[in-house]
C-alpha cells in the first residue's frame, strides 16, 4: 500500500532550505526575515477574523431591532419615529456590544445615528413634518437600511469563512493539542501492617570459604550475644491489635463470603501484615470476656485471610474466585 505523504504540502515552515536569495546577503538573514512575515501576516489574519467576528455578532443584534422598528413606524407613522428619536437620545440604554474597543458605541447610539440619517435622507426628498408622504419616505428608507444591512451581513459571513479557509490551510503550532496524552499515574502507596505485627526479617546470604584446615575453624568460639541484643529479646512483644476496617471486617456474617469479598475490594487495609493474628488477638480477648460469637467471627475472618495468604500473591481474588456460592 503506497504511503501518502500530501499531508506535509500543509505544513508552513519558516526554514526552508530552498530559500534563494542573492550570493551576498546572508541566508540567515533571510530565513529570520521570512519568519517574521509568516508571523506578522498570520496576527493579521486572526485580527481580521476576530474583526469580522465581532461585526457579525453587533448586526445580529441590531438587525431584529431595525426590522421591529421599521414595523413599528409604518404602522404608527412619524410619531412614533419622533419618540424613538427623543428616547434614544435622552434616555439610551447602556447595552453595547462586548469589546475592548475605546469610544465603543451602545447599541441605541447606534440606533440613533441610523434614524438620522433615515430623517435626513426624507428631508432630502423634499418630506417635512406635515408631509403625508412622510410615513411612507421613513418606512421606505427603513427598509432600505435593513436590506443593506443582510446584505452586508452575508458579505461578512463569506468573508470570515474565505479567511478561516485560508487559516486553515497550513498547518502550525497553534495548531498543535494535546490528544491521547497520557500521563504517568503512580500507584497507590501499600497500607501500612498491622500496628504489633511480627514482620520476620528477610534472611541473609551466607558466604562460604572454602580453608586449609576446617577442624580449626569449627574449633574458634563463637562470638557471644551483646547485652542489648538479651535484652531485646527478653522484652515482651507488643500483640497486633485491630484497626477500625479489621474491626468492621470481624463483625461481618459467618460464611458471608460475598459481603468479605466486596468489603476487602473496598478496603484495600483489610488484607495487611499481622492482619490474620489481630484477629486471632481480639478472638481470644472475646472469648475471655464471654463473647463467643463474636470470637468465632474473629476466628473465621482471621482463617479467611490465612487461607488467601497461603494462596500465593493473587490468593484474594483465586479464594473467592474457586469458593463454592453453595459454601
Amino acid at each position: 500500500m503506497p504511503l501518502n505523504y500530501s499531508k506535509w504540502d500543509n505544513l508552513e515552515l519558516s526554514d526552508d532550505s530552498d530559500i534563494e536569495g542573492h550570493p551576498n546577503v546572508d541566508k540567515k538573514s533571510l530565513i529570520r526575515l521570512k519568519q517574521r512575515t509568516i508571523h506578522e501576516q498570520r496576527e493579521a489574519r486572526k485580527h481580521r477574523i476576530a474583526q469580522l467576528k465581532a461585526d457579525i455578532a453587533c448586526n445580529e443584534v441590531l438587525e431584529p431591532r431595525i426590522k421591529q422598528i421599521t414595523a413599528a413606524v409604518e404602522a404608527q407613522g412619524p410619531t412614533y419615529f419622533s419618540q424613538l428619536v427623543d428616547r434614544y437620545r435622552n434616555n439610551p440604554s447602556p447595552e453595547a456590544p462586548p469589546t475592548n474597543a475605546p469610544g465603543q458605541k451602545t447599541y441605541d447610539e447606534m440606533l440613533l445615528s441610523l434614524l438620522l440619517q433615515v430623517w435626513d435622507d426624507a428631508k432630502k426628498d423634499g418630506a417635512d413634518k406635515d408631509d403625508p408622504r412622510l410615513r411612507e419616505k421613513l418606512g421606505k428608507g427603513l427598509q432600505r437600511h435593513v436590506t443593506m444591512m443582510a446584505e452586508h451581513q452575508a458579505r461578512l459571513k463569506s468573508d470570515l469563512a474565505k479567511e478561516e479557509a485560508e487559516q486553515k490551510k497550513k498547518i502550525t503550532s497553534e495548531d498543535m493539542h494535546d490528544a491521547w496524552d497520557s500521563h504517568y499515574v503512580p500507584p497507590k502507596p501499600a497500607p501500612p501492617p498491622v500496628k504489633g505485627a511480627h514482620i520476620e526479617a528477610p534472611k541473609k546470604k551466607v558466604t562460604e570459604y572454602e580453608v586449609i584446615n576446617p577442624k580449626a575453624v569449627s574449633a574458634a568460639p563463637e562470638p557471644v550475644a551483646s547485652t542489648s541484643a538479651a535484652a531485646d529479646l527478653s522484652e515482651d512483644e507488643e500483640l497486633p491489635e485491630l484497626t477500625p476496617t479489621l474491626e468492621a471486617f470481624s463483625k461481618l456474617p459467618l460464611k458471608a463470603y460475598e459481603k468479605s469479598w466486596e468489603f476487602i475490594k473496598g478496603h484495600r487495609d483489610t488484607v495487611v501484615p499481622g492482619a490474620s493474628d489481630a484477629l486471632l488477638v481480639a478472638a481470644f480477648k472475646a472469648q475471655s470476656d464471654g463473647k463467643s460469637n463474636y470470637a468465632k467471627q474473629c476466628v473465621h475472618q482471621s482463617l479467611l485471610l490465612q487461607y488467601c495468604e497461603k494462596l500465593g500473591k493473587d490468593g484474594v481474588s483465586l479464594f473467592f474466585r474457586k469458593r463454592p456460592s453453595s459454601d
